[in-house]
């Protein structure tokens, strides 16, 4: 595809009404069963709860030593006259976690934190899986495939026998929620004007899932509850298959026009805007003359390229509240918005670290502080370098370049359990770790490429080591030769031509 084709098939979506009705039940569809993904992805947060138990402590003759209520959550205290075990344990009926279902305290507590690990093990490969088939069989299959493996695992997670059984299928619960998270960001980006962009990719679906998975899992307190409460929540999205479309943009990539001028007059109609002849469409497709003709992109494509192979080395360094970046994206950049958010979370970060090693008046208050303005940053920086890396890569490989950072992303989400689970044995680490790591990251956003209001690429082809200025444009309307009567405006505060 050339430039042209990449401006016109942007510059479409506004003359298709720009933010309309489609893009409102798009948004609602796809980005709304995000807060549905934040309830498998935090499960853990509650199935690994630890309530409060008690031991019926023995000794080895078989005599009870001691009563239950002296000693809440000990797995062990010396005795100089007998030899004392803890011969069963009671745990605080409350509330039911995995924790109480297994026993997994005192020298079985490693178990949490690892079943974590794995899950997040999962989130890694479904990243990568998800890159490769969103950009081969296109966006809608990558996405309801998602939401299937989430459906189906999270209810048999909740029959689990053993705490192995839960690993193994909290493993498949983490590669649905990988593939989700690669696959809705694509997805969005696709069908949203680059003026909306970010403004959509921002909206706290993220957060509400959150907040509501805090609320359900006070009112059920049962993570057998949770998990299939989980699963019922998968549901309602499926209203979508009948309505939502094909990325046309992809459509298009891949050389099937015809059907991506369907997905385009049903934008149209949603929106009530005047649809292009398909003859218009295949008009401008043949002068680019660059379609892929039926090409299978795969990750080896993006390693191939230097340009992109730097780009996804740089996000991926990176990748291991929301109204603001969506206003901070849209005025100063992707890059400077992420820099600034990666930065202040750095050092805000390295002075949690290091007030642990301080002894000084109102500590908690200091580290709690700095502990939350740094969690705000990073939400924030997240937030505007998942806008930054969907504008980074072309059409036919944008799945794929997401997935590889989203896959690298993982790795962290993986040693992070086992961080904080270390960071109780030596104070300061975690933080000071990943205060550093944010400042790296940053450092490496100076070496990437602003994409702010700038159309997207489509091709590999159109992706060069050293891109020229950014042509400024004249603030009088300019018709495009191939547009076929449609207008497209290019000014300087909204498309430019890249090169």
């Amino acid at each position: 595809m050339s430039l042209d084709l990449n401006e016109y098939l942007e510059n479409l979506l506004l003359e298709l009404g720009g933010l309309g009705r489609f893009q409102f039940v798009l948004t609602l569809i796809v980005y709304g069963s995000k807060a549905t993904i934040a309830w498998s992805t935090l499960m853990m947060s509650f199935g690994g709860a630890i309530p409060d138990w008690t031991c019926t402590w023995k000794t080895d003759l078989g005599n009870e030593y001691i009563s239950n209520s002296s000693f809440i959550n000990k797995c062990s205290f010396k005795n100089n006259s007998d030899d004392v075990h803890c011969d069963s344990k009671a745990y605080d009926t409350s509330m039911s976690t995995i924790v109480s279902e297994w026993s997994l305290v005192c020298d079985r507590e490693w178990i949490i934190s690892t079943i974590t690990t794995i899950q997040m093990g999962g989130l890694l490969i479904g990243a990568f899986i998800s890159g490769q088939v969103g950009d081969v069989f296109g966006r809608k299959p990558a996405y309801y495939a998602s939401i299937i493996i989430l459906l189906i695992f999270n209810v048999i997670a909740a029959f689990s026998v053993s705490w192995q059984m839960f690993a193994v299928l909290r493993f498949l619960i983490g590669m649905g929620c990988g593939w989700y998270l690669t696959i809705d960001v694509t997805y969005m980006a696709e069908f949203t004007p680059a003026k909306y962009r970010s403004l959509i990719l921002a909206l706290p679906m993220w957060p509400l899932g959150t907040v509501t998975f805090a609320l359900f899992s006070w009112l059920l307190h049962d993570w057998k509850y949770i998990q299939i409460a989980s699963a019922i929540f998968c549901v309602p999205w499926f209203i979508g298959v009948c309505i939502i479309p094909e990325s046309y943009r992809w459509l298009v990539s891949v050389n099937r026009i015809d059907d991506a001028h369907d997905v385009i007059k049903k934008i149209g109609k949603m929106n009530r805007r005047p649809v292009p002849k398909k003859e218009e469409l295949y008009k401008v497709v043949k002068s680019a003359n660059r379609i892929e003709k039926g090409r299978k992109r795969t990750f080896i494509d993006v390693f191939r390229n230097r340009y992109l192979f730097r780009t996804t080395v740089l996000l991926g360094m990176m990748e291991a509240v929301q109204l603001i970046v969506a206003y901070a994206t849209n005025r100063f950049g992707r890059k400077w918005t992420t820099l600034v958010f990666f930065v202040l979370g750095g050092l805000t970060g390295l002075a949690v670290g290091v007030l642990q090693f301080l002894d000084i008046p109102e500590k908690g208050r200091w580290i709690n502080g700095f502990a939350l303005t740094s969690k705000l940053c990073v939400s924030c920086g997240w937030m505007a370098l998942i806008i930054f890396t969907s504008e980074l890569y072309p059409t036919v490989v944008r799945n794929v370049g997401y997935g590889i950072n989203n896959t690298v992303s993982r790795i962290g989400s993986m040693v992070a359990p086992q961080l904080v689970y270390a960071s109780k044995h030596i104070p300061g680490l975690m933080y000071l770790l990943l205060g550093g790591l944010l400042l790296l990251s940053a450092a490496c956003v100076l070496l990437l490429t602003e994409t702010n209001k700038l159309a997207l690429k489509d091709t590999i082809e159109e992706i060069v080591e050293k891109p020229h200025r950014v042509e400024k444009k004249n603030e009088s309307n300019h018709t495009d030769e191939y547009s076929g009567g449609i207008r497209n405006t290019f000014t300087k505060d909204e498309i430019h031509t890249h090169i």
